[in-house]
């Protein structure tokens, strides 16, 4: 039988005591100054090695604060507790490499990352007892060399269904009190992670193909229907895969678009301005892949694939006469 003992090493087996995040852009910046300052310098570093390992020890400002975190490369890897995932898209497959040195027998992996799909892919190469699910709800800009949030940024986090929290649920939790990093748990994160691509899919995407910030976007009717047509491709493929998108639930996240920061541009946009490769094969691309795949028409995603793609092209100059 458990004696007291027992129990006492499984509750501090399951305590959060050091970290890491890979991914050191707007949603790595979130999480590392308090899992910093909480967990201390033996407890908390940054997975990088190369050029991002050279750029990250010059200092990252966030917030207007800079801050030196302690830089591990996958060749130094050692087991931790909590590993955040926040790469680009373009480098999941190498990040899901980069981490494997870091995960022991106890690591749980939150992957924060847009789109939909990751969990299944760690679940696969880690295991499932290694994998909670988690999105951001977050909006943020760069500011000259600083990364500038919105106080409104959160976690979503927890199992692929949270009737009750579980014990490495309630790990996680207790770290992000300590840090005082908001978050929600929400029933079904499987259905909360689609809800979010498809604002993303209607709203990031809209608001790129027209140069358009949140608000400017918006007032335009044209631009509503696109996002409403986009969306919808969504809820049809996600519908084919059992996962209970609604057509209440796209009119929401339409709301929810008009109550972004007016002034701020989603991550497509920001890629664009910045004349860096997109996530659009994540978005759009994802979609069309999916609904092939599924035999469900989406030719609006296919459209706005092909627009984002060429506008890429265009920031390369290949298209220069």
């Amino acid at each position: 039988s458990e004696t007291a003992h027992d129990n006492e090493w499984r509750n501090e087996k399951m305590k959060i005591r050091s970290a890491a995040v890979i991914g050191m852009a707007a949603v790595g910046g979130f999480f590392a100054p308090p899992f910093a300052q909480q967990l201390g310098e033996e407890g908390f570093c940054v997975i990088a090695d190369g050029e991002r390992k050279k750029r990250l020890e010059r200092g990252l400002k966030i917030n207007g604060e800079v801050y030196d975190f302690p830089i591990v490369t996958p060749q130094e890897a050692y087991p931790v507790d909590l590993i955040v995932m926040s790469v680009k898209e373009a480098g999941f497959a190498q990040a899901v490499e980069d981490i494997r040195g870091f995960v022991g027998d106890d690591t749980q992996i939150l992957c924060v990352m847009n789109g939909v799909g990751h969990e299944e892919i760690l679940c696969d190469v880690f295991g499932e007892e290694h994998v909670l699910y988690s999105y951001m709800k977050i909006t943020s800009e760069k500011k000259g060399d600083s990364i500038v949030y919105d106080p409104d940024c959160s976690l979503r986090f927890g199992e692929k269904e949270n009737k009750v929290l579980s014990e490495r649920g309630e790990a996680v939790k207790e770290l992000l009190d300590a840090c005082g990093l908001p978050y929600v748990i929400e029933e079904n994160m499987e259905l909360g992670i689609w809800v979010k691509f498809m604002l993303n899919v209607g709203t990031n995407l809209t608001c790129a193909i027209f140069g358009l910030p949140y608000g400017a976007c918006n007032k335009s009717e044209h631009a509503l229907r696109i996002q409403s047509a986009l969306m919808e491709e969504v809820m049809a493929v996600a519908q084919a895969k059992g996962i209970p998108l609604t057509k209440e639930l796209a009119q929401e996240q339409i709301a929810l678009s008009k109550t972004l920061p007016p002034a701020s541009k989603p991550s497509t946009l920001q890629d664009l301005e910045h004349k860096r490769k997109t996530e659009i094969e994540m978005f759009a691309g994802a979609v069309v892949k999916m609904g092939r795949e599924l035999g469900v028409e989406t030719p609006c995603n296919w459209m706005i694939q092909e627009i984002i793609q060429t506008l890429e092209e265009k920031n390369q100059g290949i298209l220069s006469l």
